[in-house]
């Protein structure tokens, strides 16, 4: 498993490109984010909660946002 720090490298990685995001197809709706990183975001759920939540939480944000700047 990874320890802490790599999962702070990680989190804030993931916010850097969710912020980057442009197109609703990568957000929460269609899931192409969490698809394309299933592996790190299942390892994070089961071993670092609150950084899974964090990372869920943002895309919906991110979800969103767009959707509103698309109206």
């Amino acid at each position: 498993m990874r320890r802490r720090r790599e999962w702070g490298r990680h989190v804030a990685d993931m916010l850097a490109v969710i912020a980057s995001l442009t197109d609703p197809a990568d957000t929460a709706m269609s899931e192409r984010f969490k698809r394309d990183n299933r592996e790190v975001l299942e390892q994070m759920r089961q071993a670092k909660r609150d950084a899974w939540s964090t990372i869920e939480h943002r895309l919906g944000d991110r979800d969103r946002e767009l959707r509103e700047q698309q109206q």
